[in-house]
Protein backbone atom coordinates (compact mmCIF):
# COMPACT_ATOMS: atom_id res chain seq x y z
CA UNK A 1 0.00 0.00 0.00
CA UNK A 2 1.22 3.50 -0.78
CA UNK A 3 2.59 5.72 1.97
CA UNK A 4 1.73 9.03 0.31
CA UNK A 5 -0.82 10.09 -2.28
CA UNK A 6 -1.80 13.47 -3.72
CA UNK A 7 -3.64 15.08 -6.61
CA UNK A 8 -2.96 18.56 -7.98
CA UNK A 9 -4.58 20.42 -10.85
CA UNK A 10 -2.48 23.15 -12.44
CA UNK A 11 -2.26 25.20 -15.64
CA UNK A 12 0.40 24.71 -18.29
CA UNK A 13 1.16 27.00 -21.24
CA UNK A 14 -0.48 26.13 -24.56
CA UNK A 15 1.79 27.93 -27.01
CA UNK A 16 0.68 31.53 -27.52
CA UNK A 17 -2.94 30.79 -26.66
CA UNK A 18 -4.69 33.09 -24.19
CA UNK A 19 -5.87 29.97 -22.33
CA UNK A 20 -3.67 27.33 -20.73
CA UNK A 21 -4.21 23.58 -20.52
CA UNK A 22 -5.40 22.12 -17.23
CA UNK A 23 -3.12 19.30 -16.10
CA UNK A 24 -3.50 16.78 -13.31
CA UNK A 25 -0.49 15.57 -11.34
CA UNK A 26 -0.98 12.32 -9.43
CA UNK A 27 1.80 11.57 -6.95
CA UNK A 28 2.16 8.22 -5.22
CA UNK A 29 5.09 7.65 -2.86
CA UNK A 30 6.91 10.63 -4.33
CA UNK A 31 6.57 9.46 -7.96
CA UNK A 32 4.57 12.03 -9.98
CA UNK A 33 2.69 11.49 -13.22
CA UNK A 34 1.27 14.48 -15.11
CA UNK A 35 -1.30 14.44 -17.86
CA UNK A 36 -3.51 16.90 -19.67
CA UNK A 37 -7.24 16.94 -19.06
CA UNK A 38 -7.49 18.37 -22.59
CA UNK A 39 -9.43 21.31 -21.16
CA UNK A 40 -8.18 24.90 -21.38
CA UNK A 41 -8.76 27.76 -18.96
CA UNK A 42 -7.72 31.36 -18.35
CA UNK A 43 -4.96 31.93 -15.79
CA UNK A 44 -6.76 35.07 -14.57
CA UNK A 45 -9.78 32.91 -13.67
CA UNK A 46 -7.84 30.08 -11.96
CA UNK A 47 -7.47 29.58 -8.20
CA UNK A 48 -4.07 27.90 -7.87
CA UNK A 49 -4.57 27.24 -4.16
CA UNK A 50 -7.77 25.28 -4.78
CA UNK A 51 -6.69 23.91 -8.15
CA UNK A 52 -9.99 24.92 -9.66
CA UNK A 53 -11.57 27.52 -11.90
CA UNK A 54 -12.61 30.54 -9.89
CA UNK A 55 -15.93 32.30 -10.06
CA UNK A 56 -19.59 31.38 -10.18
CA UNK A 57 -20.21 31.63 -13.91
CA UNK A 58 -21.61 28.56 -15.64
CA UNK A 59 -18.39 27.87 -17.58
CA UNK A 60 -16.37 27.78 -14.33
CA UNK A 61 -18.93 25.47 -12.73
CA UNK A 62 -18.79 23.14 -15.75
CA UNK A 63 -14.98 22.98 -15.70
CA UNK A 64 -14.96 22.34 -11.95
CA UNK A 65 -17.57 19.59 -12.34
CA UNK A 66 -15.39 17.98 -15.01
CA UNK A 67 -12.32 18.17 -12.74
CA UNK A 68 -14.31 16.75 -9.82
CA UNK A 69 -15.41 13.86 -12.03
CA UNK A 70 -11.81 12.96 -12.93
CA UNK A 71 -10.76 13.28 -9.29
CA UNK A 72 -13.59 10.98 -8.21
CA UNK A 73 -12.53 8.38 -10.79
CA UNK A 74 -8.99 8.44 -9.42
CA UNK A 75 -10.21 8.05 -5.84
CA UNK A 76 -12.60 5.26 -6.86
CA UNK A 77 -9.78 3.43 -8.65
CA UNK A 78 -7.49 3.87 -5.64
CA UNK A 79 -10.17 2.49 -3.32
CA UNK A 80 -10.67 -0.53 -5.57
CA UNK A 81 -6.92 -1.22 -5.71
CA UNK A 82 -6.73 -1.01 -1.91
CA UNK A 83 -9.66 -3.41 -1.56
CA UNK A 84 -8.02 -5.81 -4.03
CA UNK A 85 -4.72 -5.45 -2.12
CA UNK A 86 -2.91 -4.48 -5.33
CA UNK A 87 0.11 -2.25 -5.73
CA UNK A 88 -0.90 1.38 -6.27
CA UNK A 89 1.13 3.51 -8.66
CA UNK A 90 0.48 6.94 -10.15
CA UNK A 91 0.67 5.41 -13.65
CA UNK A 92 -1.96 2.83 -12.78
CA UNK A 93 -4.32 5.46 -11.37
CA UNK A 94 -3.85 7.61 -14.48
CA UNK A 95 -4.69 4.63 -16.68
CA UNK A 96 -7.83 3.86 -14.68
CA UNK A 97 -8.99 7.49 -14.88
CA UNK A 98 -8.45 7.56 -18.65
CA UNK A 99 -10.01 4.17 -19.28
CA UNK A 100 -13.18 5.22 -17.47
CA UNK A 101 -13.48 8.44 -19.47
CA UNK A 102 -12.52 7.23 -22.93
CA UNK A 103 -14.42 9.05 -25.68
CA UNK A 104 -15.00 5.79 -27.59
CA UNK A 105 -17.80 5.04 -25.14
CA UNK A 106 -19.56 8.26 -26.17
CA UNK A 107 -22.11 7.45 -28.91
CA UNK A 108 -21.67 10.96 -30.33
CA UNK A 109 -17.97 10.39 -30.83
CA UNK A 110 -16.90 9.67 -34.41
CA UNK A 111 -14.54 6.83 -33.48
CA UNK A 112 -17.26 5.23 -31.38
CA UNK A 113 -19.72 5.60 -34.24
CA UNK A 114 -17.24 4.09 -36.69
CA UNK A 115 -16.68 0.96 -34.64
CA UNK A 116 -20.38 0.60 -33.86
CA UNK A 117 -21.41 0.94 -37.52
CA UNK A 118 -18.88 -1.23 -39.27
CA UNK A 119 -16.34 1.56 -39.80
CA UNK A 120 -18.61 3.92 -41.75
CA UNK A 121 -18.67 6.68 -39.15
CA UNK A 122 -22.42 7.22 -39.69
Amino acid sequence: MEKSFSLLYFLKQAGNEPKKYIYLRITVDGHPVEFSTKKQWWESRWDQEKGRASGVKQDAQEVNFFLDTIENKVFKSRKQLIEDEELITAELLRGHAYRQSEPENDPGNLRGAQSANGGTGW
